[in-house]
């Protein structure tokens, strides 16, 4: 009896492992014949790009250098101009007018010289022209000044002062003008009808100022043979025993030979200036000279000495306040140290020159 249950209760077990089987079985065909996707589990991976190249700060800060030494160009012309509106309003004040011009009465003055037009006034057309002319420069409106001062001229047609004994003020004035706008050729017409007035009024020194200017003006037009021969046949034996005279004239031939390339003229000429200015404790021209020398030497391949003479004459513009020839002196430096390759000396140059050049235009105010 107890044989027969054993046998009907191990029946039931080797069933359920039957079917086990059969199931794990049946499973395997499943996997081996149809084969499953890999399941990715999480975010897709994300590849980072290669780093960028690292920034050459040193190749950025001498180009941004760089750049600004090429503004300086422009702002040059700038600078130079205050100064030479400085002498134009000099000349401006030694000519006559009719009365001040102002906001205030500009528009009555501009009448009236309509009206002394149609009453044939003319000495007093004339000073009302000199009135608007001077306002006009003093805006910075070299244009119209210029106009008003040539119809001034026109009317009166008086080349020559015969109660100043000299050239008349309004031509001068009118010469400056004719030169800051860019007339060179009529500023050259202007100053030597100054030059032949002074000349046969026997008024030697300012024809030979005159001349000089002429000379300049040839310069600019890059007619440097006839500079030279106006500088050494005409202004230099009319000097004679003029010592500030003959310095400006050794100032304008060292420049005449320096934009030729002609180093060694330069040179001599620059130094005989440099030794009246000190015979004649003239600091600005002795500040001048000193800058054409260096820049002769930075010419010439000698950028050290040219550095020399650039540090005496920036200390004797410091102490002296010639803030305009400082400016330029700190630029001209900064410039040579960059071609030496020394940007950390051009950076504080051009700073500097900024610097000052931003305190030197608000004077102008």
């Amino acid at each position: 009896m107890i044989k027969k249950l054993f046998i009907l209760a191990a029946l039931p077990l080797s069933g359920i492992q039957s079917a086990v089987l059969a199931n794990t079985d049946s499973l395997s065909a499943v996997t081996s014949s149809k084969h499953l996707a890999p399941v990715k589990i999480g975010p897709e991976a994300y590849i980072l790009p290669p780093p960028p190249p690292p920034v050459d700060l040193e190749k950025v800060r001498r180009m941004t250098i760089d750049e600004r030494f090429r503004n300086r160009v422009a702002e040059q012309v700038t600078v130079r101009s205050f100064e030479e509106m400085k002498q134009l309003r000099t000349l401006l004040a030694n000519i006559e007018i009719y009365t001040t011009v102002n906001e205030g009465n500009l528009q009555d003055i501009e009448q009236l010289s309509g009206s002394l037009g149609y009453a044939a006034d003319t000495k007093n057309q004339a000073l009302v022209f000199n009135a608007l002319a001077v306002y006009y420069a003093v805006k910075g409106n070299l244009e119209k000044s210029f106009t008003l001062l040539r119809q001034s001229l026109a009317i009166r047609d008086q080349p020559f002062d015969k109660s100043l004994r000299t050239a008349n003020p309004v031509l001068v004035a009118l010469a400056e003008l004719a030169r800051l706008s860019g007339r060179t050729g009529d500023a050259v017409d202007y100053y030597t009808s100054i030059a032949a007035a002074n000349q046969a009024a026997g008024k030697h020194i300012p024809a030979a100022s005159a001349y000089v200017t002429i000379a300049t003006l040839k310069c600019a037009q890059k007619n440097y043979a006839e500079a030279e021969k106006l500088l050494l046949w005409k202004a230099l034996p009319m000097f004679r025993g003029n010592k500030p005279g003959r310095m400006s004239c050794f100032n304008a031939l060292s420049r005449v030979y320096y934009l030729q390339g002609r180093y060694s003229e330069a040179k001599w000429y620059c130094l005989q200036g440099n030794t009246l200015s000190l015979t004649l404790n003239d600091v600005e021209a002795h500040v001048t000279f000193l800058a054409q020398l260096a820049a002769i030497k930075n010419q010439e391949g000698d950028s050290f000495h040219a550095l020399i003479d650039f540090k005496e004459a920036e200390s004797l513009a410091f102490r002296n306040n010639c803030l305009a020839r400082l400016v330029e002196i700190k630029g001209d430096m900064g410039e040579i140290y960059r071609k030496m390759g020394d940007y950390t000396a051009a950076g504080s140059a051009i700073e500097e020159y900024s610097r000052l050049r931003t305190t030197l235009l608000s004077n102008v105010q």
